[in-house]
């Protein structure tokens, strides 16, 4: 598959936005009339629903986000990378998920609550410090995932013996073990495998999802229920094991490796190519729509990807995940020149840019239950109405097309953007700027938060049906593991 994804295409695929000041949050008082009218006469709630977002006024250096959010086409030319080889680096490198698993990035415990069948309300705590990279904690996530689906039935099914999870997930990382980039298989602990003909491996494989699917179905819901008596793979760690288990018999012995690319992609493609000969009538072809079902690791690892395949670390460039400021300067703000005593109105923000565009329902096709967004008949207007103009440039799908990850770990120790009013974070002192009745504003110099404590990752954009208006300084956070059928992401570069 051609690489499209040159630095040429990505360079004419973003947008520039000057390093400016700007408020990041909204005060309800702050907001137009216009919209505190249709908030009144559609009970909207928006006084509530900007709580907790008070506005700090904060200072951004230059960068340029994606146009688009990225698309199925645009990822499986990141997936491919691998299976063609492409240097310096691809989707089967090793690097390339340690990079994302780096200190800034890993998370070193969950703790994740959730109800067992009669109602009580346990904690399932995860460890991942001694994972060796990304795709050794999405491992071991798997493990984790399957027996606490069991766990949630209080016995209702039996626990498989532990050495059939050791088995199993020692098999895993074996057959891996080339993504998991081991130095020495004299001393790995993948070095030989624990079965000797897949048989033995497929009886095992048997033992843990026949009790993690009855466990499913006690816990799910009827629909849920109903696709998995239909040995539909709608959940992580059966999708997974079908997807390894078609990997192992296509190769030739046991002991031969499985490339990455063959076993880890969105979980909503039909295969490693995706849906690119597919796609169902009347809606936006499969390759135009916006990537999902994937982890926050593989949307940082695709951005990563392009930095080193591009070498752009030596131009002092990277292209990455945006922060939450940078996300909603683009999708709310009009920077302005900075310069000193220059006066800075929240006002001006505009958290549903949209709204003066169109004279139909508020939402327009935003949160109406039976609606496709992505149906060709409207999906170009849609995109026109909700874009944002930054100079002589549009961006797009910035709010309502789907939930994006961010760079930022959630601070749930300092709620309402606590954390960025402290004294102690670093305040731009370069120059002042005032507000309309000519009072300095406290600016803060703007890093995303990443306290290694914190295991979930900020997201924003506000996809279609959420419940509520989708206002552009919406927050929510997911835990990084897993993919969502909700949540994709798009990029931005910047200076290093």
């Amino acid at each position: 598959m051609e690489n499209i994804l040159t630095y040429d295409y990505i360079l004419a695929n973003s947008v520039s936005v000057p390093e400016t000041i700007f408020p990041l949050g909204a005060n309800y008082e702050d907001l137009d009339e216009s919209l505190k009218e249709v908030d009144r006469k559609r009970r909207l709630n928006i006084a509530n629903l900007l709580a907790p977002t008070p506005i700090v006024w904060v200072h951004l250096n230059e960068f340029a986000i994606g146009k688009f959010m990225v698309t199925n086409r645009e990822y499986l030319v990141f997936v491919q990378s691998g299976a063609r080889g492409l240097e310096p680096i691809n989707y089967d490198s090793p690097e390339l998920w340690w990079h994302v698993w780096s200190i800034l990035y890993k998370i070193q415990e969950v703790v994740l609550p959730y109800k067992t069948v009669s109602e009580r309300v346990m904690e399932d705590v995860q460890n991942y410090t001694g994972c060796k990279n990304f795709v050794d904690a999405y491992i071991e996530s798997l493990k984790y995932e399957l027996m606490r689906v069991i766990n949630r039935t209080e016995g209702r099914v039996p626990m498989p013996p532990l050495e059939v999870f050791e088995r199993v997930f020692r098999f895993v990382r074996y057959k891996l073990r080339n993504v998991l980039g081991e130095e020495d298989e004299i001393f790995s602990d993948f070095s030989e495998s624990p079965y000797s003909d897949l048989k033995m491996f497929q009886e095992d494989l048997k033992t843990l999802l026949k009790a993690a699917n009855e466990g499913y179905k006690i816990m799910a819901d009827r629909r849920v229920a109903a696709a998995l008596s239909g040995d539909a793979f709608i959940v992580e760690p059966p999708l997974f094991f079908h997807r390894f288990f078609s990997a192992c018999k296509a190769t030739k012995t046991i002991e031969e490796p499985i490339p990455l690319h063959k076993v880890l992609y969105p979980r909503d493609w039909k295969s490693v190519q995706g849906d690119a000969k597919g796609g169902t009538p009347g809606l936006v072809p499969w390759g135009e729509r916006p990537v999902f079902w994937i982890t926050f690791y593989e949307a940082l690892a695709f951005c990563i990807w392009l930095t080193l395949f591009h070498r752009l670390y030596e131009r002092g460039t990277q292209i990455t995940l945006p922060n939450e400021a940078e996300y909603e300067c683009a999708a709310t703000w009009t920077p302005e020149e900075i310069r000193n005593d220059m006066v800075l109105d929240s006002r001006k923000k505009d958290i549903l840019p949209w709204l003066k565009r169109h004279k139909g329902e508020f939402h327009q096709y935003f949160g109406r239950e039976g609606v496709n967004l992505f149906a060709q008949s409207w999906y170009k207007d849609v995109l026109e109405m909700t874009s944002r103009e930054i100079g002589s440039d549009k961006i797009y799908q910035l709010v309502g097309f789907g939930w994006q990850w961010m760079l930022d770990r959630y601070d749930y120790e300092n709620p309402r953007y606590r954390g960025l009013r402290q004294a102690s974070y670093k305040r731009y002192t370069q120059v002042k700027a005032k507000s309309p009745d000519g009072k300095v504003l406290d600016v803060v110099d703007f890093t995303p938060f990443q306290g290694t404590h914190a295991s979930l990752y900020v997201l924003r954009g506000s996809p279609e049906i959420i419940g509520g208006p989708g206002l552009a300084t919406r927050r929510y956070a997911k835990y990084p593991l897993r993919g969502y059928e909700n949540v994709g992401f798009r990029w931005v570069i910047k200076e290093v």
